[in-house]
């Protein structure tokens, strides 16, 4: 999981590619998760210690991250 930061375009191999600069989640807490029997999905947001660009066409989804 990942919170786009913002999204920009790229000239890469000659394409111009749209890319997305997120802030990327912890995995989910495996002991929360089963006991939920996988309804809940705990992640901690880790901010600026990880930015990672991604493709903007990986993006699958768009869900909600409550504090």
């Amino acid at each position: 999981f990942g919170e786009v930061q913002y999204f920009f375009q790229l000239k890469l191999n000659g394409r111009e590619e749209t890319v997305a600069l997120i802030s990327v989640y912890t995995a989910p807490d495996p002991l929360l998760l089963e006991e939920s029997s996988g309804t809940l999905m705990v992640c901690r947001y880790l901010g600026d210690a990880a930015l990672k660009i991604i493709f903007a066409r990986k993006i699958a989804s768009c869900i909600a991250m409550v504090p």
